[in-house]
This record gives C-alpha cells, sequence and structure tokens, in this order.
C-alpha cells in the first residue's frame, strides 16, 4: 500500500516481479506499507531519485516484515 502524507491512499500487487496495477484506496493488513509525499511517489516513478536516497533523506518510510522488505527492494 502507498499512503501520501495528505491521507491519499492507493494499493497495488507484486505479479511475475512486475507491479500488476495501481488501485484507488487503502487495504486491510498490508504486507508493505509505503508512506511518502506525491513529488517523492513521483521521482521514485520516473526513476530520478533511487528508493535508497529517498528513505535515507527521510522522504521515504517502509513499514512491512523483513522477508516482504527484502524482496520488495528487487522492484526498484
Amino acid at each position: 500500500m502507498i499512503e501520501l502524507k495528505d491521507g491519499t491512499k492507493y494499493h497495488f500487487i507484486l505479479q511475475d516481479q512486475k507491479v500488476a496495477g495501481l488501485v484507488d484506496g487503502g487495504v486491510e493488513n498490508a504486507d508493505i506499507t509505503i508512506s511518502t509525499d506525491a513529488d517523492t511517489l513521483g521521482a521514485l516513478i520516473r526513476r530520478e531519485m533511487g528508493p535508497f536516497k529517498a528513505y535515507a533523506t527521510g522522504k521515504l518510510r517502509l513499514k512491512g516484515s523483513l522477508e516482504d522488505l527484502a524482496r520488495f527492494r528487487k522492484f526498484f
């Protein structure tokens, strides 16, 4: 799930190592929750910023199990 600082939420399914669509609204018990702002999310999608830089600078927060987070790394 992606949660923006303005309260907007999206969810997505990872399938075959790709995002299989981005859908409006959150979900209960998401495996991974990404918290960020719209500008940072846009930069990540356009690959103008890497996820490690976003995380290190506090622009991106992740919640999830270590196993899920390790698998998620492969998508950026």
